[in-house]
């Protein structure tokens, strides 16, 4: 049912049914001529407005990419001055080694291996304040680095071989270990870790500072040996250790193909040495 408007429009007195005779005003007209109130329709802030379109001038202001910091430009964000660098000047002096001559590729060597080994993480330099030492590991897959698998390991300079080497733990607790490299006396520490450590670790540090080659480290996970033995009647399943004869294997490979052991490495596991001369020996 139509209610009719508090006012006539005619009159502006209280509209009633005879204003429709007298003045000739349809009911429809009391609606269409008192109007209700209109208000602004409400609008957004500039903040919460949306996004022109593309195909609108506004929306095809052209966007600059972001930049791809590239493995060699992340040279450029180092403080090489900083004093955790400057104060290992004297250490560098004496444990480096001049990584130079002719190395193998890893490529070359892992083809003779059967192509075992993948790349697990690259070495930089670390610039924290929050830290003493100057290398850090950067992990490919950090699970895979974390695992606590025997592995072999190769230490490579512009994927040329440096060191082979082999461990029963993770590669973490494995390079935290050549990190201990960094206390020497000439860093004022009291001289607690081996000469490996101590060699490998300066000569990656001077070499990161003063040539900016790209390194990396490579690992070959080697399968889970089981055996089962008695014990006191029992009969118990035990994990073998192999890695010093597969260090030692590699190690001798290296040799096959270039006439000399890896730069940073010691020799081979002579338990393993004396065995291959044994039966060279025995062929004899």
């Amino acid at each position: 049912m139509f209610k009719l408007p508090n006012k006539c429009s005619s009159c502006l007195k209280i509209a009633t049914w005879r204003c429709q005779t007298k003045h000739r005003i349809s009911i429809r007209d009391f609606y269409t001529k008192i109007k209700p109130p209109t208000f602004p329709a409400p609008q957004l802030p500039k903040a919460l407005k949306p996004p022109p379109p593309l195909n609108s001038p506004e929306g095809s202001i052209k966007m600059s990419a972001p930049k791809i910091l590239m493995e060699s430009d992340d040279l450029t964000c180092i403080n090489k001055t900083l004093k955790k660098f400057t104060d290992g000047e004297l250490a560098r002096k004496k444990w480096s080694t001049n990584i130079n001559g002719e190395l193998l590729s890893v490529n070359e060597f892992n083809d003779s291996c059967g192509n075992v080994f993948e790349n697990a993480a690259s070495i930089k330099l670390d610039d924290s304040t929050r830290r003493q030492t100057v290398i850090q590991s950067i992990p490919v897959h950090k699970k895979i680095w974390d695992e606590e698998r025997e592995k072999i390991y190769i230490f490579a300079k512009n994927d040329k071989i440096v060191k082979i080497g082999g461990t029963r733990c993770s590669m973490k607790e494995r390079f935290n270990s050549y990190l201990c490299g960094h206390h020497v006396n000439e860093r004022g520490k009291n001289q607690t870790c081996s000469i490996t450590n101590a060699r490998l670790y300066h000569s990656i540090e001077k070499d990161l500072l003063e040539t900016g080659s790209v390194w990396k480290v490579y690992t070959w996970t080697l399968p889970v040996v089981k055996h089962t033995i008695n014990i006191l009647g029992t009969e118990t399943t035990v994990i073998s250790q192999t890695y010093h004869a597969y260090e030692s294997c590699c190690i001798k490979k290296y040799k096959e193909i270039t006439g000399h052991i890896p730069l940073m490495c010691d020799n081979c596991d002579p338990i393993y040495i004396k065995k291959t001369k044994n039966k060279k020996k025995n062929k004899n």
